[in-house]
């Protein structure tokens, strides 16, 4: 059995399908990688047998534009590779880069999955689900605002699930903060602020490669600065409390691993889905807008949340 996993954008719909292909390929079943050479996938599926093409997310009308111009050649293209890979099954993560590959798979009578990670589904999910064959998602939320589908929860990458993370409040508490898999530079200039006012907790802050050569330079001796990673097991290993966006994949982890949190979701992400997400962990967790998160907020956050060493570790 072949399957071709669509997937793109975002760190955390590439590292859903990279967990999905994982799950499969230890079934025994063949997996191929389908992804657009804008974004992180290019990268991220390196090692796995991929293909790419081009197309565009649409965020304003010079994108559909440009989605428009390369739509047919994009179809045709994307319609060789089933020729030649006779795929038994298609599965989209619900970004945009799923959303050609998916078409063509329901135009080829091939049969699909369409799996959406988020509380509010995205314009391709809500397009394509009533013409796929399973639609799966993360939350009964977003079952709600579509009408259809199957909840399941979110699949954990097999480093995370198999990761005994250190439950104990050490003098020295570690926070790591991040911004998703493209950093926030608005996330990083607090971690780094932090950092400077709290010198008893040591600061881990992965930047994001867009920002990296403007804070690389920064010396503190309770921060380290890291500009991108694949290892998420092992900084949560140690990690106490985390400053963070509210991508559907990384709240599950921090659920999972039992890591109090401070959310800050990013204020454009589409129909403002981060901020719902944040909504559904709320318990153990803090949510702030990201004009509300000031270093006097934060820090009075951080301290109440690990305050009471023993409801930590109980909760841990």
């Amino acid at each position: 059995m072949k399957v071709v996993i669509a997937t793109g954008g975002t760190g955390g719909h590439i590292f859903l399908g990279k967990t999905i292909g994982d799950m499969l390929k230890s079934k025994g079943v063949e997996v191929v990688y389908i992804t657009t050479s804008k974004g992180l996938g290019t990268q991220l599926l390196s090692t796995e047998r991929t293909y790419v093409y081009r197309f565009y997310g649409i965020t304003c009308i010079r994108d559909v534009v440009k989605a428009l111009s390369v739509f047919v050649p994009t179809f045709i293209h994307i319609l060789r590779i089933y020729k030649v890979e006779y795929p038994s099954l298609v599965i989209g993560t619900g970004s945009y880069p799923s959303f050609v590959p998916i078409l063509v798979a329901v135009t080829l009578s091939i049969p699909t999955v369409m799996y959406e990670v988020d509380t509010v589904p995205g314009r391709v999910t809500k397009l394509l689900c009533r013409y796929i064959d399973k639609m799966l998602l993360a939350f009964p939320e977003a079952r709600d605002r579509l009408g259809v589908g199957e909840v399941i929860g979110i699949p954990l990458r097999r480093s995370i699930l198999k990761l005994h993370r250190n439950c104990k409040l050490t003098d020295k508490p570690h926070i790591l903060v991040m911004g998703g898999s493209q950093g926030a530079k608005r996330l990083t200039q607090l971690g780094i602020k932090l950092a400077q006012s709290l010198p008893e907790y040591d600061f881990t802050i992965i930047t994001g490669t867009r920002i990296w050569d403007k804070v690389s330079d920064v010396r503190l001796p309770n921060l380290q600065l890291i500009p991108f990673t694949t290892d998420m097991a092992s900084i949560y290993s140690n990690t106490q409390l985390v400053i963070a966006r509210a991508g559907a994949l990384s709240l599950a982890e921090f659920s999972y691993l039992g890591i109090p949190a401070i959310l800050i979701p990013f204020p454009y992400a589409t129909q403002d889905h981060q901020y719902y997400n944040a909504l559904h962990f709320n318990e153990g967790a803090i949510i702030l807008r990201e004009s509300e998160a000031t270093v006097d907020k934060l820090m009075d956050a951080i301290r109440y949340l690990l305050a009471d060493v023993s409801t930590y570790q109980q909760k841990c």
